[in-house]
């Protein structure tokens, strides 16, 4: 199943072009990263996929929904860090990330609101204590 559909999405600044025509799907299960010099347009295409702007040109899907047209339901389970989070050097990379993951997951609990698919992934079942 396809969890992300990029498709042809263009942004530009006024003459400046920050992401040219990109395309990709990430399929359930799987893990993606985006790697680039500064002005890559990274952040501006994670900018996108949260729906916080627009692009110029193309499509962006989540789990089928489209982000413009549809963007609560296509929001419904992301979850982004748009800027620069803490990495700790002493720990390994996927300690790093398990650890932001927990932070999401402290922040869902503060809410009152339990997302499936996150705590699925901590392979254990939280208990809600009054």
């Amino acid at each position: 199943m396809k969890v992300l559909e990029i498709e042809h999405i263009t942004k530009k600044a006024g003459r400046r072009t920050l992401v040219d025509d990109m395309s990709f799907d990430i399929l359930q299960g799987d893990v993606c990263g985006f790697v680039g010099p500064n002005g890559a347009g990274k952040t501006t295409l994670i900018r996108m996929i949260s729906g916080l702007i627009r692009p110029e040109d193309g499509n962006i899907r989540i789990e089928g929904f489209d982000v413009q047209r549809d963007r609560m339901k296509a929001l419904a389970q992301v979850g982004a860090i748009v800027e620069s989070p803490v990495f700790f050097p002493y720990m390994s990379g996927q300690d790093n990330l398990l650890n932001l993951v927990s932070g999401l997951l402290v922040w869902t609990r503060c809410s009152g609101s339990w997302d499936w698919r996150r705590e699925a992934r901590t392979k254990s079942k939280p208990t809600r204590s009054a």
